[in-house]
C-alpha cells in the first residue's frame, strides 16, 4: 500500500477512552495471565490505530502546512496526545503490578516492563496542559519555519529546498547550512521562552 493510500480517520477522543477503558477494565479483573495478554492486544491495537493516524496527521502537515484540514487535525491531535499518554501511563501502572507479570514479561519481554517503569517516572496528569502548551507551540514553529523563505542563488527557496545545497561538494554552497542549524536551534528557545510567558 502507498503513502497516499493510507486513510485517516479523526480519533475520537470519548470514543478510544472508552474502549481503553473497557479494555483495561478487563486487563485489572484478569483471572489468569491469557485473559491479560488478550487485552493487552487488545488496548495495543488501540494504541497502535491512534498512533498510526497521528503518523498520518504529522507527516501529511509537514508536506503542506498551508493544507487546512490537516492543519486543524494537527491542533486537535496536539490536544489529544497529553490524554493518550495519560490513559497510557494507567495502563502501564496495572502492568507493573500486575500479579502475572512474571508469566507477562516471558510473553512480551522485560523491556516493556522497563519502558512502563520509566514512563512513570517521568509522566503526571498534573502536566497535560503544559504537554498541550508545548505541542501547540511546536506546531506553530513548525509552521513559521514551513513558511520561511530565503534567497539563495537567485531564488527564493524554503529550508528543505536548501537541503540539497548542504550536502554539495562545494563548501561554499555547505555554508548556507549554518542559517538552517541557527534556526534549528532557535526553536528550543522559542518554545521555552513562550512557555515561560504562559505561567
Amino acid at each position: 500500500m502507498k503513502f497516499n493510500e493510507y486513510e485517516y480517520k479523526r480519533p475520537e477522543m470519548d470514543e478510544i477512552k472508552t474502549r481503553f477503558m473497557k479494555a483495561l477494565g478487563k486487563f485489572i479483573d484478569a483471572a489468569n495471565a491469557d485473559v491479560q495478554i488478550k487485552s493487552m492486544e487488545e488496548i495495543n491495537e488501540i494504541r497502535n490505530y491512534v498512533g498510526t493516524m497521528f503518523n498520518l496527521v504529522y507527516i501529511r502537515h509537514s508536506i503542506d502546512t498551508n493544507d487546512e484540514f490537516y492543519k486543524t487535525e494537527n491542533d486537535y491531535l496536539d490536544e489529544f496526545s497529553p490524554e493518550m499518554e495519560e490513559l497510557t501511563s494507567k495502563f502501564y501502572n496495572e502492568l507493573v503490578r500486575s500479579k502475572y507479570r512474571k508469566e507477562l514479561e516471558e510473553n512480551w519481554g522485560t523491556q516493556l516492563f522497563d519502558l512502563a517503569e520509566a514512563q512513570l517516572k517521568t509522566f503526571s496528569a498534573e502536566i497535560i496542559p503544559q504537554l498541550q502548551k508545548e505541542n501547540k507551540l511546536s506546531s506553530e514553529y513548525s509552521q513559521l519555519i514551513a513558511s520561511a523563505k530565503i534567497h539563495f542563488d537567485g531564488n527564493e527557496l524554503t529550508l528543505a529546498q536548501l537541503q540539497p545545497f548542504m550536502e554539495s561538494p562545494d563548501r561554499e554552497l555547505r555554508k548556507v547550512r549554518r542559517i538552517t542549524v541557527s534556526l534549528k536551534r532557535s526553536r528550543r528557545n522559542w518554545i521555552a521562552y513562550s512557555m515561560t510567558l504562559s505561567r
